[in-house]
């Protein structure tokens, strides 16, 4: 009898100590319907216990005993099995958290010249230079930009009306493959094309900045960053 006592506290060691369980947490997670069995475990032990130092030494009490530990060592590794797959979930989700927190950020500073935030562009792969301007919706460029950054001018409808600073314009819209600025690069950015003859700075407008993680106006600088 002393050897099933071992292998019963051997078998409750194995389930209780494994380095993917701890008692503790079995404990303070365990629900009602598991803290039931257990309850019914040890009566059913008692009672099983009794039975041995009975004359009769029926076996059905000592059945019921032992079937009831069965139930709970199968429970317990049910549990176990449960509560691995959880909290390599939770592993998982705090690994994707850490390499979002730790995601590389790309800066790029332009300082101001005359109060005006003028950088090197690259538009579609061609370098041009514009400006930064929060006033605008999208992306502004002059008839002789686009044509330089591959776009097809003479198939373009100059349909859409805006207002600038130089009063009321038809534009054309259009999409750019890619936006550089320093390091930071955008696709699939939306711009317009004004008309051949307009004179204008080429401009950064909403349709970039907004895409960005942030972009910080000091009245020295701007710091655009990107993730």
């Amino acid at each position: 009898m002393r050897v099933l006592h071992f292998v019963i506290a051997g078998l409750l060691l194995f389930v209780f100590l494994r380095r993917d369980m701890q008692l503790v947490d079995l404990i303070l997670d365990t629900n009602l319907i598991w803290a039931g069995a257990l309850a019914l475990f040890f009566i059913g032990l008692m009672i099983g216990r009794y039975s041995i130092k009975r004359k009769d030494n029926s076996d059905t009490f000592k059945l019921a005993g032992w079937g009831l530990f069965i139930c709970l060592i199968l429970g317990l590794v049910e549990y176990s099995t449960e509560w691995r797959q959880n909290n390599v979930l939770r592993q998982n989700q705090e690994v994707i958290l850490s390499a979002a927190a730790f995601e590389p950020v790309i800066v790029h500073v332009i300082r101001a010249k005359d109060g005006l935030f003028r950088t090197k562009a690259k538009i579609n792969g061609v370098a041009t230079p514009a400006m930064l301007d929060t006033g605008a919706t999208l992306v502004l460029l002059t008839y002789e930009a686009a044509e330089k950054a591959g776009l097809a001018v003479d198939d373009l409808k100059f349909d859409v009306p805006v207002v600038t600073a130089s009063g009321p314009l038809r534009v054309a819209h259009v999409t750019l493959d890619t936006v550089r600025v320093g390091q930071i690069v955008l696709r699939d950015v939306e711009a317009a094309v004004s008309p051949k003859g307009q004179v204008h700075s080429n401009l950064l407008g909403t349709s970039f900045l907004s895409r960005l993680k942030s972009a910080e106006f000091t009245d020295a600088r701007v710091i655009l960053k990107k993730r």
